[in-house]
């Protein structure tokens, strides 16, 4: 292996630049007695900077580059005049690179990202000039600050490979093999034990994929509601000397968190996107044919055929949007899920006094103590059979699914505030017998209309296990105490 191209390991000495002396210089100028001091500060010394690159496989370039030291900041000079720092060394490494201590063998930084940079030894600072030193009991300072002294050491380098497949196995299981198949990389291969020696890295080749990509900043799929046929570009084919086609570029459609993907003809549930950033691939594009090149052997050293890329997919895709919210507020029509919504966030929902009003869910932020908040939801009213299909039917159910809790909400001129919150839940427990484990708070509506002592003899009639509030929109009635309730069933 000493003639190995593949080096992951390397011991390099690294000397910072050191910063500059502050000068100590005092205005000497026609006409300007006693200027005073006026000298400049040192500049900074050179940094050497590891820089993450992932065009670089190996430490190679590294191999016989033992010594590395940057540039000294200079010196600062009169009219406070500031030395220029030392100019910064920038190391090119691959991605997964490890920084060590040679001497403690103590892992000071791992170089990840593209881009990403990390100090290895730091310049030392420039010295303060003499200018800095004045004050009120010394106008004429004569002394500056020397500069820092850099840093300086062994380090060593070590590169773990940063890869999406990783082949594990026996030797001679047929790693190598496979990898030369997949992709444009020429592993060594033969029948005895230990061939590959170093690893081997290997790029696949694809077509474009379709990526579904969760953004906080969407609540609605409104933008991909006319746009029905999306198709991803093909993949480029090769060519001579070695020349591997572009791949095909992808599409990323933006979604809102809680997105469920599903095939259009089964009705399997593909995945969901439920965190920021996340990136799910709905559509995979084909995979790059092999060239000819792939295929020489030592019985056939000029084939004359080429591998034919694979066919991306297509077909039709359901996207649901299921709300994520900390409170769902579940009841019949005209319960008054939208006026408490408009009290006690900034959402504005249809509000009017006739049945379905809400025809679409709404969300809200609800402000809490100490700039604390959670999100509410307005589900469209619920029927007894919805289960079925009655009323708005299931469409709007499956938003329920995704509350951390439920707010059941009945009015309190209901006939029968028991009976209508067992329809409720029956109905709920019939479309997701899960929505029974969420925690459960019942809230009376237009309280306004009632004495104390009337509300004591409802809840006389209401199950004692449920915590259960009295609020008025109207008036602003038992609105804190609510808030107060949902906040610690939250937190609970």
């Amino acid at each position: 292996m000493a003639n190995s191209n593949f080096i992951d390991y390397v011991r390099i000495f690294c000397a910072s630049g050191n910063g500059g002396n502050g000068s100590m210089h005092l205005r000497r100028e026609k006409f300007v007695p006693k200027g005073g001091p006026d000298g400049g500060d040192g500049g900074r010394g050179g940094h050497i900077i590891l820089r993450g690159n992932p065009q670089f496989w190996t430490l190679i370039h590294l191999k016989y580059r033992k010594h590395i030291k940057a540039d000294h900041g200079e010196a600062g000079s009169g009219s406070l005049c500031k030395g220029a720092n030392g100019k910064d060394i920038y190391l090119d490494v691959p991605l997964g690179t490890v920084a060590k201590d040679a001497e403690t063998g103590e892992v000071l930084f791992e170089v990840l990202e593209p881009g990403e940079e990390k100090i290895l030894v730091k310049g030392g600072r420039g010295g303060l000039g003499n200018a800095n030193f004045k004050s009120a009991t010394n106008q004429t300072p004569r002394y500056a600050q020397p500069g820092e002294l850099g840093v300086e050491g062994w380090f060593i380098l070590e590169l773990k490979l940063l890869a999406d497949v990783g082949l594990v196995g026996f030797p001679n299981a047929g790693k190598s093999t496979l990898l030369s198949v997949v992709s444009a990389a020429k592993p060594k291969i033969a029948d005895y034990a230990f061939t590959t020696l170093e690893p081997n890295l290997g790029i696949v080749n694809c077509g474009g994929h379709i990526i579904l990509r969760g953004n906080p900043q969407f609540w609605t799929l409104i933008h991909l509601k006319y746009r029905k046929h999306i198709k991803a570009d093909h993949g480029e084919a090769g060519s001579g000397s070695l020349c591997k086609g572009a791949n095909g570029k992808d599409i990323y459609l933006d979604v809102p968190l809680g997105t469920v993907a599903k095939d259009a003809e089964t009705g399997e549930v593909l995945f969901e996107v439920l965190e920021p950033g996340e990136e799910k691939i709905l559509v995979k594009g084909g995979r790059g044919g092999l060239g000819n090149a792939n295929f020489k052997s030592a019985t056939n050293q000029t084939p004359r055929y080429a591998q034919p890329g694979e066919l991306g997919v297509e077909g039709w895709f359901i996207l649901e949007l299921k709300l994520l919210a900390d409170v769902g507020l579940v009841g019949f029509p005209n319960a008054g899920k939208s006026t408490l919504l408009s009290v006690v966030s900034a959402a504005k929902p249809k509000i009017a006094d006739y049945a379905f009003t809400t025809l679409e869910p709404n969300l809200g932020i609800v402000n809490y103590y100490d700039n604390k908040s959670f999100v509410m939801a307005d589900i469209p009213g619920i029927i007894e059979g919805a289960h079925t299909g009655k009323g708005l039917g299931t469409r709007f159910l499956r938003h329920i699914e995704r509350n951390s809790m439920l707010l059941f909400m009945i009015p309190a001129d209901s006939l029968d505030i028991k009976e209508d919150y067992k329809v409720l839940l029956k109905e709920l427990k019939l479309y997701n017998p899960e929505l029974m484990d969420k925690e459960r708070v019942l809230a009376i509506t237009k309280a306004d209309m009632l004495d104390d002592e009337l509300k004591k003899e409802m809840k006389r009639h209401l199950p004692r296990t449920l915590p259960t509030i009295f609020i008025s929109s109207l008036t602003g009635e038992g609105i804190p105490q609510l808030k107060d309730l949902l906040w610690k069933t939250l937190n609970q």
